[in-house]
Parts: structure tokens; sequence; C-alpha cells
């Protein structure tokens, strides 16, 4: 398993993110701070969110990544979860 530390702060600060996980490339375990981290590319490799609870700095990124998605005319969809 691959595990990507995208950020574990409660705010954006310079150098630090909103909590964000990205596991194997594929799912993304909170989704505080997608754009801001990862590339377009890295992001349309995600498949599943898992959000822990519903604070924003947990999901704040999560229309963004729906633009993007949107933008590039993609054919899956991107399942978002909860725990």
């Amino acid at each position: 398993m691959k595990l990507r530390v995208l950020g574990a702060s409660g705010a954006e600060f310079p150098g630090q993110n909103p909590p964000g996980f990205l596991i194997d490339d594929v799912l993304l375990l909170d989704a505080g701070t997608i754009g801001a981290v990862l590339s377009e590319d890295e992001q349309w490799g995600i498949r599943n969110i898992i959000l822990t609870h519903a604070h924003l700095d947990h999901i704040k990124s999560i229309p963004f990544l729906a633009d993007n998605i949107i933008l590039r005319n993609m054919d899956h969809n991107v399942i978002v979860h909860s725990i």
C-alpha cells in the first residue's frame, strides 16, 4: 500500500494543508486539499473518497475535483463514502 500525506492541518498555512491522504493513487481519505497538492492528472486517478466527517477542512476540495472531472469529460465516477 502506498500512502501519500497531502495535508494534516486544521487550516491552510504556509507549508501546511487541510487533511487529505491519497492511498494507492486511487483512494482519497478526506478531501481538504486536492487541488493545492495534486496535479490534474493525479486528481483524475481518484476513484473513491472516504470522508471521516463533514467539517469544511475535510470536504472543501470536492467541488474543485468535480469541476476538473466535468471539464475533462471523464468516463468514470468518483464515489464519495462517509464513515
